[in-house]
């Protein structure tokens, strides 16, 4: 069970020598977004992802491999600026290569994604968010 939720690809196809890409935007056959969208207003310092590796075909579905990822990487607040952490995991005759980049909800900052700010001006506060999510005053 994960606390952030299952996603299944569906059924992936590949065009020549089984290699499978994805880009940045381009959804999964079964609807899934690229990038994933994660819930949650913190982030417990450390990423966990297993890929099950099956073939559908006439037989019985065959699990062909698992991949697990357990790691860590950095958070921020702008997904575009944000590094990608690459991960690669060769094993018998299968390779995984996975980038990572990860970024707090919206109006929440830190390293853990706990802290919450929201810009106001008006009569409870006048203030923008630092890019830690302190408080910074507009006048």
């Amino acid at each position: 069970s994960c606390p952030y939720g299952r996603r299944v690809s569906g059924v992936l196809n590949a065009a020549n020598n089984d290699d499978i890409m994805f880009t940045i935007g381009e959804s999964f056959p079964s609807g899934v977004p690229n990038p994933l969208a994660g819930s949650g207003a913190s982030y417990p310092g450390r990423i966990q992802l297993a890929v099950k590796v099956r073939d559908i075909d006439q037989s019985p579905d065959d699990e062909i491999d698992l991949f697990l990822v357990d790691t860590t990487i950095p958070v921020g607040t702008n997904f575009s600026l944000l590094p990608t952490t690459h991960f690669g995991i060769f094993r018998n005759e299968h390779t995984i290569e996975l980038n990572f980049r990860l970024s707090c909800m919206t109006n929440f900052f830190g390293p853990n994604c706990t802290t919450f700010c929201v810009e106001r001006d008006d009569e409870q506060g006048h203030y923008t968010c630092g890019s830690d999510g302190s408080f910074v005053c507009l006048r």
